[in-house]
């Protein structure tokens, strides 16, 4: 079913997002409960966490959802740590991307709990790659946020250890950037 939802460059994922939703809530599933089915084949495990990333960039709420909920199992679930360094740099990204240009309001939180559970499972390296994203010559563009707001966030985001208070900065993150604080 993977190889069906990412040919084409993915225009399936795009087409069927009720086939995204159940896919990636079927993995979450297993790998909440029976985590050596995913976990044994390391590279299969790969593609469904990269796909899982990947549909980070769709802008269908279930789908958003349904990767989110996954990778914040594969977060809680799984003790593969080559996989998490391997992981985590393109996962922030994504996210960081999804949270400042893309993702629904609705969907947010759900975001940002993934970020924060990587925050809290990588200090070093989600403080190294965030920095690279709101500060670095690669910067994730949003023109409604400046350096002042960029420097702010990264202070924010790697400081905060409450996921209430993440959950909270995150969400009038996206609002800024969306430009929906002005009224």
């Amino acid at each position: 079913m993977l190889q069906y939802l990412d040919a084409n460059d993915g225009a399936a994922s795009r087409e069927s997002p009720d086939l995204v939703d159940a896919y990636l809530s079927l993995a979450s599933l297993v790998l909440r409960y029976h985590v050596t089915v995913l976990t044994d084949d390391t590279a299969q495990f790969s593609g469904v966490v990269q796909y899982a990333i990947q549909c980070l960039q769709l802008r269908e709420r279930p789908s958003l959802k349904a990767a989110a909920h996954f990778l914040s199992d594969f977060i809680l679930h799984s003790a593969a740590e080559p996989l998490h360094v391997a992981v985590f740099p393109p996962l922030l990204a994504a996210l960081l991307h999804a949270i400042l240009v893309h993702a629904p309001r609705t969907i947010v939180p759900n975001l940002a709990e993934v970020m924060y559970r990587v925050i809290t499972r990588a200090p070093q390296t989600a403080r190294d790659s965030l920095q690279a994203l709101l500060l670095g010559p690669q910067a994730v563009p949003c023109a409604r946020l400046n350096e002042a707001d960029r420097k702010a966030a990264l202070r924010v985001l790697v400081g905060t250890r409450q996921m209430r208070r993440f959950k909270d900065y995150v969400r009038e993150l996206h609002v800024k950037a969306q430009g929906l604080d002005v009224v």
